[in-house]
């Protein structure tokens, strides 16, 4: 819950103040009745007492409004992804929103940034971000590279082609256009495509692994959470890190007619540490 603190808010509006308003109005505006001026002063008195008890009030109003629209300026992902998940909603309302952003990571990324966190010693859940370069593609792989001869090729009933993976990796239209002119003039054409991704599998601190984990996106914020319960020496801490792995792919294709071929190596991840508190230790 947020502190206010009405005191700077509310500024002048104190003993003082009110004492020097009430003041303001109680000049005497004649001296040939007495009577009649205390009845004018206790007048004066009790309206400036209450036009300044609504302009009080009118303050603090104005305050509530503005701590309450700070408060559902920072929404949660969390609770965005599980509209009827109870979990979800409690996890959105005792979150971490504080982002914590990294950059860069590899040649290709921009920045990577934890958007929203919750621990509570038996659940952890991570949304986060990936500013990113787009896939490149690179021409000039063929039977002479090193790595031509691990080429896969896929059964004819799964086979994909060249338009799909342009539109899978959102490669660029003038790279495409290279490539149709290279398949139709040679018969064939060699490429390779540099990525960058983050698998659905984390780490912890220790290099251990808490688990498979689930998830989905909301609005292009990735949101991961335990889905089988953590490992023993993952609960009940005060905090808990978890940490993302960035992986710069490459893949390896060669289109001869209708037929693809890739090679897809396995590259190691530069894990990227984000410690956690428990909300039931603050």
């Amino acid at each position: 819950m947020t502190n206010v603190n009405w005191e700077s808010i509310l500024g002048q509006l104190n003993e003082e103040f009110i004492e020097e308003a009430v003041l303001s109005y109680e000049q005497p505006v004649s001296a040939a009745s007495d009577e009649k001026e205390t009845i004018m002063n206790h007048k004066v008195k009790k309206t400036s007492k209450c036009m300044l008890s609504i302009a009080i009030a009118a303050v603090m109003m104005m305050a509530l409004a503005v701590v309450g629209f700070a408060t559902d300026a920072i929404p949660s992902f969390f609770a965005a992804l599980g509209s009827g998940d109870a979990f979800y909603q409690v996890a959105g309302e005792k979150s971490d929103k504080t982002k914590e952003t990294v950059e860069p990571v590899s040649d290709q990324v921009i920045s990577l940034t934890r958007e929203e966190s919750y621990y509570d010693g038996e659940n952890v859940v991570l949304a986060y971000t990936l500013s990113k370069e787009g896939a490149t593609v690179e021409f000039g792989f063929g039977p002479d590279d090193e790595n031509f001869e691990n080429l896969f090729t896929p059964p004819e009933n799964t086979q994909t082609n060249m338009s799909q993976l342009w539109h899978d990796y959102n490669l660029p239209a003038a790279d495409f256009a290279k490539a149709e002119a290279t398949l139709l003039k040679d018969g064939a054409v060699g490429f390779t495509v540099h990525y960058v991704g983050i698998g659905d599998h984390l780490k912890l601190g220790d290099g251990s692994d808490p688990g498979p984990m689930i998830g989905g996106e909301v609005d292009g914020t990735i949101i991961l959470r335990n889905q089988e319960e953590l490992p023993e020496q993952a609960k009940n801490l005060d905090e808990i890190t978890l940490c993302l792995g960035v992986k710069q792919y490459v893949a390896y294709y060669y289109v001869e007619g209708d037929i693809v071929s890739y090679y897809c190596p396995v590259v190691e991840a530069e894990w990227i540490p984000f410690t956690i508190e428990n909300v039931n230790h603050q």
